[in-house]
């Protein structure tokens, strides 16, 4: 569905990405895990078009995004939820949700998909009409995902779901993130900062180091790779 070959990119001389290759499989859960300044952020920066591509392509569904703006990777069914929670705080629940849907012109489909957020995100619909920068941080994390899916995407990325939440939340974050993907066939690609959570509810990874990737497997794989245990699951081979 997605592949990235060659990437480079960065900020003003800065060099982020060096070289970045990696691929989506179509109806999968891709993670991609590193330490922080590895260029997690970047890579879904450049991908989604927030940043340009200096070399290499993005491909998705076939097509070559490397030269279109945010706006027409959009409309050809990418969403991305940033890091951060980036809610606009003055707007209502339902505002910002209806901001997430304005590339769809369909106003009973966008009446359709919000139904189905409600019910992915009950809460949502109990403060519709609340002012979402008074929203707790795991309700804030809801809706912003609850915003990209009202673009109806079809590669939806999320950038450090679990940041800054309540643990019972962050499990709660995953199990809606694995029923978007089973019931709604949606293929997701997430950047976490928790490997263990994210190999568990993933079916392939990244370990991104440097600007680099550095090992890539099946999650089962990484998750008994020794250097991966070490670095990221606090787990030691034992003596």
């Amino acid at each position: 569905m997605l592949e990235v070959s060659d990437l480079v990119s960065g900020y003003g001389k800065s060099e982020v990405l060096r070289e970045i290759s990696l691929k989506v499989v179509k109806g999968q859960i891709v993670t991609i895990i590193g330490p922080n300044g590895a260029g997690k952020t970047t890579l879904f920066r450049t991908i989604f078009g927030l940043l340009p591509a200096r070399k290499g392509t993005v491909v998705f569904e076939g097509e070559d995004l490397s030269k279109l703006p945010p706006l027409a990777r959009i409309q050809r069914g990418i969403a991305l939820v940033p890091q951060g929670r980036a809610v606009f705080p003055d707007l209502s629940v339902l505002e910002n949700m209806e901001m997430g849907a304005y590339t769809v012109k369909d106003k009973k489909q966008v009446q359709e998909t919000m139904e189905k957020c409600y019910h992915l995100f009950p809460v949502l619909r109990e403060r519709m009409k609340q002012r979402a920068g008074t929203l707790s941080g795991g309700e804030q994390q809801m809706l912003v995902i609850a915003r990209a899916l009202m673009s109806k995407p079809r590669f939806l990325m999320l950038d450090e779901p679990s940041l800054g939440i309540s643990p019972r939340l962050v499990k709660e974050i995953f199990k809606t993130i694995d029923a978007i993907n089973k019931d709604r066939n949606l293929t997701i690609c997430l950047v976490e900062q928790n490997a263990n959570i994210a190999l568990k509810h993933a079916h392939f990874g990244y370990v991104m180091e440097g600007g680099q990737i550095r090992i890539s497997g099946s999650t089962q794989e990484l998750m008994n790779d020794e250097r991966v245990k070490h670095a990221y699951l606090g787990k030691r081979e034992s003596q």
